[in-house]
């Protein structure tokens, strides 16, 4: 790797498994130290895939261990805003600065549009978009203190480009919730421009290995409202698909392009 995150300080949510533990084993390996939190325990009663554990973000710590960085882990629910500014707070007393925050925790409730309830509705716009809205307002302020600018990466979803909506693609609330973090991405790449920070949302497909959800047949059901570039991208993307680019520099993209089979959308 070539230590293009050499010195700096990176806070991920559901970094126990999956993207989450993708994200901060490719960042360690260019160079940055860890924060990583996960609920690692009970998910809402919506969510039919079974949750992270302390032993996976314990494995995580592993891993990241194993390319010689730090890491410090809290077992914080995003939907905790006091839990996940304890977490920044212990993690840049420890650590020594944060430069990188990636929103990566997320939950899927695959119910028909006519067949969720309101319960399971605001569940996954709370841990969705209030829990990144949370993970930023947990940490923003101590990048814009370091005064070296930084990045922000909220992962959201091809199901936030298009009107996505079987229950395939995790229901009405999932598309919605992730059209939301770019409707947060702009807003906050306006405000966080003048301290150099970068704020982009990525949109993948379906990761492989993490939720079982049948992406192939989601998108050849919706291929029509989907961007052509994204349609020519793979299905499937494999981990780790955020490298270390998107957290490097503080530069605002354009636009949307490909990376690496699905796209990053970024503030005009």
């Amino acid at each position: 790797m070539s230590g293009r995150l050499a010195g700096k300080v990176a806070f991920i949510t559901g970094a126990a498994r999956g993207q989450g533990r993708a994200h901060a084993v490719r960042m360690a390996e260019e160079g940055a130290d860890i924060i990583a939190v996960d609920i690692a325990g009970k998910l809402p009663s919506c969510v039919p895939y079974p949750p992270a554990t302390e032993e996976d973000l314990a494995e995580t710590v592993r891993l990241v261990e194993a390319t010689n960085r730090r890491i410090l882990t809290s077992v914080v629910d995003t939907r905790d805003f006091d839990g996940l500014r304890g977490a920044v707070d212990d993690g840049v007393a420890a650590l020594g600065r944060l430069d990188i925050i990636v929103a990566n925790a997320g939950i899927a409730a695959p119910q028909a549009w006519d067949q969720i309830t309101p319960e399971a509705f605001r569940d996954v716009m709370d841990v969705n978009v209030q829990g990144t809205w949370n993970t930023v307002m947990a940490g923003a302020d101590k990048i814009i203190e370091g005064g070296r600018g930084g990045s922000i990466i909220l992962i959201s979803s091809a199901a936030g480009l298009a009107g996505i909506g079987s229950s395939d693609a995790g229901s009405i609330g999932y598309a919605a919730a992730k059209h939301g973090l770019v409707g947060l991405m702009r807003v906050y790449a306006n405000h966080l421009a003048q301290h150099s920070i970068r704020v982009n949302s990525v949109h993948p497909a379906g990761v492989a290995p993490s939720r079982p959800v049948r992406c192939e047949a989601r998108l050849r059901y919706h291929a029509p409202a989907i961007p052509g570039e994204y349609r020519a991208g793979r299905l499937v993307l494999d981990e780790p698909f955020l490298g270390a680019a998107p957290g490097q520099a503080a530069v605002l993209y354009s636009g949307s392009r490909v990376l690496g089979g699905g796209i990053i959308a970024s503030a005009t």
